[in-house]
């Protein structure tokens, strides 16, 4: 794997890390997430199928940490994946059907966006 391909998918890693749950709302169902790197190294395009249940995101059936991705009660998207060296950071919003908003990972100088979409 290229390694700005890495950044991409330690962002999606936090899509796999297990953790406790929290409060319960709107943003609750089925959501698809699509990732997509900028331009050159970079680019990359993930869609990863994902469930929110109580602001916890979870895929594949595992919860990831909420300290990775936090979504306040207004929507406000907040990530922070650390993978050791590798750090990707994001934020982004999200209403009821729909989100989006950007990464970034300096160790690869590199850097996209994220959209979701409610299924």
């Amino acid at each position: 794997m290229k390694p700005t391909g890495l950044a991409a998918a330690l962002f999606a890693a936090a899509l796999m890390m297990a953790a406790p749950a929290t409060a319960s709302d709107k943003f609750d169902g089925a959501w698809a997430l699509y990732i997509f790197g900028d331009q050159g190294v970079c680019a990359v395009g993930y869609r990863v199928p994902i469930k929110i249940d109580r602001r916890l995101i979870s895929y594949n059936g595992r919860t990831v940490n909420p300290s990775m991705v936090v979504i306040s009660d207004s929507g406000l998207v907040a990530i922070r994946v650390n993978g050791g060296a590798y750090v990707v950071t994001g934020n982004g919003e999200l209403s009821s059907q729909s989100g989006s908003g950007k990464w970034a990972a300096p160790t690869f100088h590199c850097s996209g966006r994220w959209r979701a979409e409610r299924q």
